[in-house]
């Protein structure tokens, strides 16, 4: 017989507050429904982000079951099953407009039943079920199947919703681990459907500051900053959220390495012809660009852009954008949400990474009001930030 699984409020321990702009979620560790192991206290699970569902449970143990053997090396195949073709498979996201698979949208909820698998590592020719959504007049069974020693399964039941809830989860869920899923998708007879986990793409970045409460980050050892680099805090209210930081990490990265081949005219171009450019940095609490402060938590969007290397034209592309709505702030373009206005705390963000490069960003900054845009035109290393 199922077993419901669905949170309740003694089972979470809720973190996320829009009043005092606390963030985090952590839920217990998912045990089997008919092993609670009494006396055993729960391990937290990791900070969920983005829109809060039913599903995040199941989610969450569906990761904890797979995502080890995802982001192992695939194993060599003989390529002739229908999952290990390599133009039916792509990223799973989620996106404003929905589900997609190799950006095409999937729809999932006309569906009777969505069979989740993996390829076996040691038998790579053969798929291994791990869980299934399962759908019957609006209301959904989760199971997450067992493996190894522990062959029970772990069921959640769930009302009036549908079977693409499940799989939106399994995709915010992945992206708090920051792990981007790659899947392949096939429709059968009478309304079912099968969903090949193929591998887990985890974002590579760079160590991140800590969350203990301290009056500074720790700076690098090979680069000492003064007393304007920004502190573990940006607001009185809330610490820096780890996640948010490594994925500033991994975006701004590859610019700090591009940025020694900007053509210098255009980036002469680009001081002449912008009121506000200089270096960004970060003060009491709010990040400046020379003596002014950065009304960047006014903004409704913040789009980021950079120079094309050796481009002569002076050609900017986009690398980032950021919308703050119904309080959350969303990342569209890496599916990642925050609660809270965050738009301060990515800058705060972006001067820490870069002082952990040794240097600073010089920027070029517009300010239209609720739309503003921040365009990266250099990088100085040696430059600390109170230069």
């Amino acid at each position: 017989m199922p077993v419901s699984r669905q949170p309740s409020p003694t089972d979470v321990k809720a973190t996320v507050d829009i009043n005092s702009g606390e963030i985090g979620t952590e839920y217990p560790a998912i045990t089997s429904p008919s092993d609670p192991s009494p006396g055993k206290s729960p391990t937290p699970g990791p900070t969920l982000i983005g829109p809060q569902t039913p599903a995040d449970a199941w989610a969450n143990a569906l990761l904890d079951r797979v995502l080890d053997t995802l982001e192992r090396p695939r194993p060599v195949s003989d390529g002739f099953a229908w999952w290990q073709n390599s133009d039916a498979s792509g990223n799973l996201l989620f996106t404003s407009s929905g589900l997609t698979l190799a950006q095409q949208p999937i729809r999932l909820n006309e569906q009777s039943r969505i069979n989740i698998s993996i390829a076996r590592r040691d038998r790579p020719n053969q798929l291994e079920q791990v869980a299934s959504v399962a759908s019957d007049q609006h209301a959904l069974t989760l199971t997450v199947f067992g493996t190894g020693s522990n062959l029970g399964n772990d069921r959640w039941m769930l009302s009036n919703e549908m079977p693409s809830v499940a799989i939106e989860a399994l995709v915010v869920q992945a992206a708090a681990r920051l792990a981007t899923l790659t899947a392949t998708y096939i429709e059968n007879p009478a309304n079912t459907a099968e969903l090949v986990l193929i591998e887990a793409s985890l974002l590579h970045t760079p160590t991140v500051p800590p969350t203990e409460t301290s009056t500074n980050v720790t700076p690098s050892p090979t680069y000492v900053p003064t007393a304007t680099f920004p502190p573990a805090t940006p607001t009185p209210t809330r610490e820096p959220d780890i996640y948010l930081g490594r994925v500033i990490a991994a975006v701004i990265d590859p610019i700090i390495e591009d940025a020694s081949l900007f053509d210098p005219s255009v980036v002469l171009d680009f001081t002449n012809r912008h009121p506000r450019t200089g270096y960004l940095t970060w003060s009491n609490n709010e990040p400046l660009l020379g003596n002014y402060t950065l009304s960047v938590k006014q903004a409704e969007e913040l789009t980021f852009y950079t120079l094309f290397p050796s481009d002569p034209k002076g050609t900017v592309v986009s690398f980032l954008k950021v919308v703050y709505v119904d309080n959350t702030t969303r990342l569209p373009e890496k599916q990642v949400y925050f609660q809270g206005q965050r738009m301060e705390e990515i800058l705060m963000w972006l001067v820490y990474q870069a002082g952990e490069r040794g240097g600073q960003l010089r920027i070029a900054y517009d300010d239209f009001g609720a739309k503003q845009t921040i365009t990266v035109i250099g990088f100085e290393a040696g430059r600390s930030p109170g230069r």
